[in-house]
C-alpha cells in the first residue's frame, strides 16, 4: 500500500514499513499549508485542503495519505481529499516531549526526535530528559 505523508513530520520508521512515503520536494510547501499562524477562515481552510490534495494527485498514485495537524482543519482536509478520490488515514506515532513551565506560565515542549523504542525510552528517561531539564532550568533552552 502506498501512503502519502501529510503531516508536519517525517514518518517513523514504522509508518514507512506501513507504507507510507515522506513527499521530500513537497515538503516546505506541506509544512506551510499545514501550519496556522491566525484563525483562519473557512475559505482559506478550504484553499489549503485544495491544494493539499492536489499535491497528493500530482505526486503519484497513492492508495491512502496520513493526515495530521490543527484538529480543526482535518475534518476539512479529510472531506476534500474524499472528492479527490483519495482516503484520509489519521497519523499516530508516540511523541517522545520533555514539558516544562516557564517563568511566565508558558507550557514549552521540546521533541527528543527519537524513534519509539524500549533502548531509546530508557536512554531518554536515565539521559536525555535529565539533560534537558537541566538546561531548560539554566535558561538554556
Amino acid at each position: 500500500m502506498r501512503i502519502a505523508n501529510l503531516t508536519q513530520h517525517k514518518p517513523t520508521t514504522e509508518q514507512i514499513k506501513a507504507g507510507v512515503e515522506h513527499l521530500s520536494e513537497k515538503e516546505n510547501e506541506i509544512k506551510t499549508l499545514l501550519t496556522f499562524e491566525n484563525i483562519p477562515t473557512i475559505e482559506e481552510m478550504e484553499d489549503r485542503a485544495e491544494r493539499l490534495a492536489k499535491i497528493v494527485k500530482e505526486e503519484g498514485v497513492y492508495d491512502a495519505t496520513m493526515i495530521g495537524g490543527a484538529p480543526y482543519f482535518m475534518s476539512i482536509l479529510e472531506k476534500k481529499l474524499k472528492e479527490y478520490g483519495i482516503k484520509p488515514l489519521y497519523s499516530f506515532s508516540k511523541r517522545e516531549v520533555i514539558e516544562e513551565t516557564n517563568e511566565n506560565g508558558e507550557v514549552i515542549k521540546k521533541s527528543l526526535n527519537i524513534e519509539d523504542t524500549k533502548a531509546n525510552r530508557k536512554l531518554a528517561t536515565t539521559q536525555i530528559i535529565p539533560q534537558m531539564l537541566l538546561k531548560v532550568h539554566s535558561g538554556e533552552f
